[in-house]
């Protein structure tokens, strides 16, 4: 167990370590979404480029379902922690994950049952709705899992795990080596309590929804 560094460190400190990270991953995100759009023009055309911006709002309404329920339930956890309940603080945590997966079944079913209507109201064309359908239809499967993963995020951070919120997968590796480092520590904190142990079952769902993402 390690002691929330949200509790002790000085702030300047925490912003550099919070912020680093998370500009890094915005950075990833914007590449990816860059690439991604080259790969369809030149494979589809600009048929699929128009698709892919016509069912773009599916993904900002899952960002926003994820932010609504991560950031208020981080809140409450940050609030909790703060005042040394920490059985408060994994309530609160837990009540999120379950919100963030039942709005995310809802989504899901709601997008599929009334894609054609919020395809035309987004303005697909008769030329562009096939393959914003087919875009779209595929997409939605994945957005209970964008939520859940945006969401924790959230809770994450809250619990002061900066190394394991905003960053891909594949940087795992890196916190491993860090955790090590950090034993001692670790040692010495045995009586302080935090809600997410590194290797619970929050941090491997978490990274089973970022895989799931990436696949």
């Amino acid at each position: 167990m390690t002691e929330n560094p949200l509790g002790y460190e000085k702030i300047p400190k925490l912003l550099k370590n919070f912020a680093v990270p998370s500009i890094v991953a915005s950075l990833v995100g914007s590449i990816y979404n860059i690439v991604d759009q080259i790969f369809i023009g030149q494979g589809v055309g600009y048929l699929g480029n128009a698709a892919t911006n016509v069912a773009y709002p599916f993904s900002t309404i899952c960002l926003a379902i994820a932010l609504l329920v991560g950031i208020g339930s981080a809140s409450r956890v940050s609030l909790c922690l703060g005042c040394k309940e920490p059985k408060a603080a994994a309530k609160a945590a837990g009540n999120g994950i379950v919100l963030m997966g039942i709005f995310g079944i809802i989504y899901l079913l709601v997008g599929e049952t009334f894609l054609p209507l919020l395809l035309k109201a987004f303005g697909a064309t008769t030329d562009v709705f096939p393959y914003a359908k087919q875009y779209a239809s595929i997409t939605l499967i994945g957005m209970p899992f964008l939520i859940v993963t945006n969401g924790m995020s959230n809770l994450i951070r809250a619990d002061g795990a900066l190394q394991d919120a905003p960053v891909p997968c594949h940087h795992h590796r890196a916190r491993c080596r860090f955790h090590a480092q950090k034993a001692r520590e670790r040692a010495a904190c045995r009586a302080r309590t935090c809600i997410f142990p590194r290797r619970t079952i929050v941090s491997k769902l978490h990274g089973v929804c970022r895989g799931a993402l990436l696949l």
